[in-house]
């Protein structure tokens, strides 16, 4: 984020993330008739922590709603890499564990 101010605000939440694109992607309409196209993301890289290396590794749902669900994300196979702006939101799964998905709200496509 360039503006300082959103940086220590309780109220941010912006996320950059990249990652690829585990299996095609899953559209359904809303009610509404909005896309709502559902994928997971893997991540991994390497980080320098307190002068250690560390791996972040991991897995996070991405839901992509409306205009940006129907575009070329519909075309994707798996194996892609991608960059993702968007915020984070916490939903109770079916078993009743909380956890984070990720709305983006721009993809850019990195492959």
């Amino acid at each position: 984020m360039t503006n300082p101010q959103l940086r220590h605000s309780k109220h941010a939440n912006c996320v950059v993330f990249g990652g690829v694109i585990v299996k095609p992607p899953q559209t359904r309409f809303s009610p509404a008739g909005i896309a709502i196209t559902r994928f997971m993301l893997e991540h991994e890289s390497t980080h320098q922590e307190a002068g250690l290396s560390r791996r972040a590794h991991g897995q996070i749902v991405v839901i992509a709603a409306g205009e940006l669900g129907l575009g070329p994300l519909r075309q994707a196979k798996g194996g892609e890499a991608v960059g993702i702006e968007g915020f984070l939101n916490q939903v109770k799964s079916a078993q009743g564990q909380f956890r984070w998905v990720l709305h983006a709200q721009h993809i850019e496509w990195l492959t």
